[in-house]
Parts: C-alpha cells; sequence; structure tokens
C-alpha cells in the first residue's frame, strides 16, 4: 500500500499539457504515402504490443505465430522468465504459442486463444487473481480460475477483466473503489476474480493507475475508481472514492477508450477524439472535452501525461510531456497538440513509462523514448529520440 500511495504522489507532481486542436507540424522528414489500416489485416490484427505501466518499464509483444515476448525491467518478476533479471532484448517466455493478448504493469496479465487466463508479477494486494492463500509475487505465468476471458487490463495493484459472455470481473486492491463493487473495502474475497454487478452487456474496459472506464455494447460510457483530477469524466474533481460504475454522460456513440495516469480519452462513432483529467490544460477537465475537430481518429493510447493516437489513414500523431522523447518527434520537446510523427502504415500503439511502442501493418515492431530500464528492447541502451525498429522481434 505504501508503493501505491508513493507512485500516485509522483505522478500528481507530473502535470502541464494541454489537449488543443489537431494539425502540429510534421517531425523529421516527409513522410511517406499514408497507408488505411482501418481494414486491418487478419495477420495484423492478431499480432499484440503492451507497455508497462509508471514504474514497469517492461515491454510486451505476441507475434504472429502467438508466442509471447518480454523485455526490460524485471524487478516483480513481470517479465514471466522465471527469475527477477531484467532483459535488454526480447526474449520468449515458455513454448507455448497460444497467446492471444496481454496487459501490462507491475503485474501481467494475459488471454490465450482457448480463452484461459493467466496471471504474473507482483502480488501484494492479490492483483494476480490467484486467491486469498496464494501471497507473494509469481515469476511465471499461473492460470487463474474461469474461463471464456475476453479482454484484460491492469491498474496500480487491481486487475480487470472481461468474459465472452459480456460480464465484468475485478479483484486485487480496492482503496479507491476500483473495483466498482459499490465499496472501498479491502477483502481477501477480492483476491479472487469478483463479478461486478448482474450486466451482461460489457464491451471494452480501459484501466488507469486507480480509475476504470468501460464501455456497454449500446455505446454507453460508464466510469468508476479514484477521481483526483477528474479522470472519471463525471464533472467533478475530488480524492473521494467512486465505487460503483456510474454513466458518463448520456452520449451512446462511443466505440474507443483508454486510461492513463491521470488523463482519460475515447473515440466517438464518428471519428472525433475527447479527453478529460489530470495534465490536459492548466485547468483540469473534469468531463470529455472534444480534441480540435478532426473526425478520422481510430485508436488512442493513454500516457502518464500525454497520448498517442491512430488515424485511418495509418498516420500516428503525439502530444504531452516529452522529457524522454517518448512522443517520438526527434526531440524533447513537451506538445500541446497532437503532432504528427514521421512514417505511414502505423497499425498499433502501447504508451508506457516515458516510452513507446508501435506496430506497423507490415509487421514491424517499433520503439521510442526512455530507455534506462532497457524498455526499448533495443541492443544499445539509449534514449530514442524517432522510432527505431526492434530488430530481433522481426
Amino acid at each position: 500500500m505504501k508503493r501505491w500511495l508513493l507512485r500516485c504522489t509522483v505522478l500528481a507532481l507530473a502535470a502541464g499539457i494541454l489537449v488543443v486542436p489537431a494539425g502540429g507540424a510534421l517531425a523529421g522528414p516527409a513522410p511517406q504515402t499514408a497507408v488505411r489500416t482501418d481494414a486491418m489485416t487478419p495477420s495484423i490484427a492478431r499480432v499484440q504490443i503492451a507497455a508497462g505501466s509508471f514504474v514497469s518499464f517492461s515491454g510486451y509483444a505476441i507475434k504472429l505465430n502467438g508466442s509471447l515476448w518480454a523485455w526490460g525491467y524485471n524487478v516483480f518478476g513481470q517479465l514471466g522468465l522465471g527469475d527477477t533479471r531484467h532483459r535488454r532484448l526480447p526474449t520468449r517466455v515458455g513454448r507455448s504459442t497460444g497467446w492471444a493478448t496481454i496487459a501490462a504493469g507491475e503485474h501481467c496479465l494475459a488471454i490465450k486463444r482457448d480463452g484461459t487466463l493467466w496471471a504474473w508479477g507482483a502480488n501484494d494486494s492479490g492483483q494476480l487473481g490467484l486467491g486469498s492463500g496464494r501471497y507473494g509475487n509469481r515469476t511465471r505465468p499461473w492460470r487463474v480460475a474461469g474461463a471464456d476471458w475476453k479482454a484484460v487490463d491492469v491498474g496500480i495493484e487491481f486487475s480487470v477483466a472481461l468474459k465472452r459472455n459480456g460480464s465484468l470481473w475485478t479483484w486485487g486492491n480496492n482503496n479507491l473503489g476500483a473495483l466498482g463493487q459499490g465499496n472501498s473495502k479491502e477483502e481477501l474475497r477480492y483476491w479472487r476474480p469478483t463479478r461486478v454487478g448482474k450486466s451482461s452487456d460489457w464491451k471494452a474496459i480501459a484501466v488507469g493507475d486507480d480509475s476504470v472506464l468501460a464501455l456497454k455494447r449500446d455505446g454507453s460510457l460508464w466510469a468508476w475508481g479514484g477521481n483526483g483530477l477528474g479522470q472519471l469524466g463525471l464533472g467533478t474533481t475530488d480524492d473521494l472514492a467512486h465505487p460503483t460504475p456510474t454513466r458518463v454522460g448520456s452520449d451512446l456513440d462511443w466505440t474507443a477508450i483508454s486510461a492513463g495516469g491521470f488523463p482519460s480519452f475515447a473515440i466517438k462513432r464518428g471519428g472525433s477524439l475527447w479527453a478529460w483529467g489530470g495534465g490536459l490544460d492548466t485547468v483540469d477537465r473534469s468531463v470529455p472535452t472534444r480534441v480540435g475537430t478532426g473526425s478520422s481518429w481510430k485508436a488512442v493510447a493513454a500516457a502518464q501525461g500525454g497520448g498517442l493516437a491512430l488515424k485511418r489513414d495509418g498516420t500516428l500523431w503525439a502530444w504531452g510531456e516529452n522529457g524522454s522523447g517518448q512522443l517520438g518527434l526527434g526531440d524533447r520537446v513537451t506538445r500541446k497538440a497532437p503532432t504528427r510523427v514521421r512514417g505511414s502504415g502505423w497499425a498499433k500503439i502501447a504508451a508506457g513509462s516515458n516510452f513507446s511502442l508501435a506496430l506497423r501493418a507490415n509487421g514491424s515492431f517499433w520503439a521510442w523514448g526512455s530507455d534506462r530500464r532497457d524498455q526499448l528492447g533495443l541492443r544499445v541502451l539509449r534514449n530514442r529520440l524517432l522510432p527505431t525498429k526492434i530488430a530481433s522481434l522481426q
């Protein structure tokens, strides 16, 4: 718990980005002709990337053949390699070729193609979901009870998951009501997956450090957990726990969501991008506020102090804090508006602890930003200000 409070204090000191209309200058050489990625090929759709949040400093990739690879910081065993040694280069996790998706932080959750759920890494608050009698960190994947899992995400010491039947489940630290159980009690029963309400129409989840966003199949947006900087989008800013899923506005056209340390982002059906929470302005936004006038946004990834976003034409845009070059724009200058990253054909994005990962439509993996803990997966330990190909993953 002390580590959780310390991390929240550090994050609260990181502020100062402004979301304004997109359209900043291009970084680096003129990009190639854009390649549309809204019709993603089935093969690329099966390839996945994940970047560890805040102090985890680790990267992950699931290749087309279903193998899982990990690299970077490993003090909690979050790489799943059976030890706590750091890895500079991507290293294969076990021999399975059945991995489908992964969420990463100080602990990791991953789903296999057969719908089974696996967990490893830090476990001081039961965030691995293994039950109250299963104390201690895990350095290898452990099976979590249940079946037919569909999606997962992780926060600081807690976990959220969806099943294929649309039911929503949570476990781990409940200090700020992040488990959505209607209370903020720390109970041993929350050391295993516990269903949130009786609804079976949940569609997508996005987890911040202490907050959760979720979409229902009708396009409505819901939020719960911590709200110190307005990251729930409910029109308030407070340090109180919000332990019950609460509807955000009345719109029914939300299609994609992402939550970071304190900022939250979402995309509507028409392709407009919206933001709220901490670090978005000199005055934090407590309700969803549109970013510019563009209507071709496809995906967004929230970082600790900014974001990455993809447009339907395959272009990549970045904004926010940039002290380690995590925006990929060739410098360390903070951007107040979405600014285009060089290159084209971008297909997937992941924002981590002052670093970024991305996948191109041709199947190549890229990384940039801070490399202080080997989180870029490159042979030479050095920060990268521009997207750099992770050669060993090709």
